[in-house]
């Protein structure tokens, strides 16, 4: 017994040093040695200046937390907060926000992606839904620009405004790993053309919704030998393989023949010649589900001037998915409740537009657009993989999930005194940040809810 209770006290302590490792590497990153030096590699400073690439990196990032989208007088008086004595003008600061400061945000950017969370704190994390490696989720988020920005950023236009931004997001739901693409407004969401499907390895399971629906792309998952959890798009065509070989598959006449609550086949993909196997999961859902699903169809279509069609309305009694992960790997009563894990990036994209403010952007210049854009990314990813290491500790030592959200919420109120300890006391960043992590470790935990399974929750009970 005292063996035991030594053993996990021990485990405790591991725990807590990678915990302290990773405050000490995070608070680094804002170092002003290492930003200087990305500066002048990106040629944003070439020679000496009053504003540093440090100061305008830091002024920048946190400014955009603080103000949600700050004029350059704001900028300039963030400055002047911390550094008094600097004297810079509004036209000398808008003169430093061009392509190389751009690419200096990019860069940093990248360094922000590849912190990689504790080994020690992830160990359990990852044997959750130990089947797969990675389980990847990719999602889009797009918002409207100024009509000046449309040579830069094409929008669809319409009742809309001709220029807008979309941000293409993935990242893996065990170790907080992630990557994303700066796109124009109009951009379609493809695996393939993005170059995300290059993050896919065999044995990942990817998810995403139906505005990433692609046959080939599913095929090309397949071939990797790594697995993917989508919807079904209604209108593709599946075949069945027969004596007489592939053959059209009627769904709508076999879900009106359906006695049982759910079931599953295997079904053929086409696209051109290339043919791909996967899982159909059928699901009935409740009547009430069905009902909602139709006044919201029918409501949609009277807008576009025509009726909902009879097959439509047989369809949206069922939920649909597919996949090519085997049934040792997700049990089909599981499917439905696997892919609401896609939701947590739904929740990801309300809190950067909620709390860190992504799509409140202005001015008139793409280079000033994508340095507040880049800037509000950098904050949100660095403070993203602080949460992940929080959310690896309390689920290791406590079986509790972080609410996303609330410890945003808390990062961006200590917002200020991070930025003065940056430029003025860089010695008070770790403490500075522990205190931060204790408080989001006991006061912004997720409610132990009966009805609901939580992601972590959920992925434990996928078979081992």
């Amino acid at each position: 017994m005292k063996t035991k209770h030594a053993s996990k006290k021990l485990n405790e302590q591991e725990l807590q040093t990678a915990i302290a490792e990773f405050t000490q590497k995070i608070s680094q990153f804002f170092n002003e040695e290492i930003t200087n030096a990305t500066a002048r590699e990106t040629n944003f400073v070439e020679r000496e200046s009053k504003l540093t690439g440090h100061l305008f990196l830091s002024v920048f990032t946190f400014g955009m937390s603080l103000y949600g989208t700050p004029s350059l007088n704001q900028l300039i008086g963030l400055l002047h907060r911390v550094m008094p004595l600097l004297e810079i003008s509004r036209q000398a600061l808008h003169e430093r926000i061009n392509d190389e400061a751009v690419a200096f945000f990019e860069k940093m950017l990248s360094l922000a992606i590849t912190v990689e969370l504790p080994k020690r704190l992830s160990q359990e994390l990852a044997s959750l839904g130990s089947h797969f490696k990675k389980i990847l989720i990719f999602d889009s988020t797009s918002f409207q620009l100024p009509e000046d920005l449309a040579p830069y950023f094409r929008g669809s236009g319409g009742a809309g405004s001709s220029a807008a931004v979309k941000i293409l997001f993935g990242y893996d739901f065990k170790s907080y790993q992630f990557f994303y693409l700066l796109e124009d407004g109009v951009a379609h969401d493809q695996l393939r053309d993005s170059g995300f499907l290059h993050h896919l390895e065999a044995g990942d399971l990817e998810i995403s919704d139906l505005g990433f629906f692609n046959i080939e792309a599913f095929a090309d998952i397949d071939d990797k030998g790594a697995f993917y959890l989508s919807r079904l798009r209604t209108d593709v065509n599946l075949y069945q393989f027969t004596i007489a070989g592939l053959k059209e598959f009627n769904l709508v006449r076999f879900v009106k023949q359906l006695q049982v609550q759910e079931t599953e086949l295997e079904v053929f993909l086409k696209k051109g010649k290339r043919f791909t196997q996967t899982r159909l999961i059928i699901e009935r859902v409740p009547d009430h589900v069905k009902a909602q699903r139709l006044r919201k169809l029918n409501r949609y279509n009277r807008k576009k001037g025509h009726q909902t069609r009879t097959w439509i309305k047989i369809l949206a009694g069922f939920n649909l998915y597919i996949t090519n992960a085997p049934a040792t790997h997700i049990p089909r009563q599981q499917i439905r409740s696997l892919y609401g894990v896609r939701w947590q990036i739904e929740l990801i994209f309300k809190n950067w537009k909620s709390n860190f403010k992504l799509a409140q952007v202005t001015g008139k210049r793409p280079e000033r657009i994508k340095c507040m854009i880049y800037a509000k990314l950098l904050f949100i990813f660095i403070t993203t993989k602080i949460i992940g290491a929080i959310r690896q500790y309390v689920w290791r030592m406590d079986k509790r999930e972080v609410s996303d959200i609330q410890a945003a919420k808390h990062l961006i109120l200590m917002a200020q005194s991070w930025f003065d300890a940056i430029v003025q006391n860089p010695e008070d960043i770790v403490q500075l940040l522990k205190n931060a992590i204790t408080f989001i470790m006991k006061r912004c935990l997720k409610g132990k809810s009966k009805k609901r399974i939580y992601p972590l929750t959920l992925l434990k009970k996928l078979p081992a």
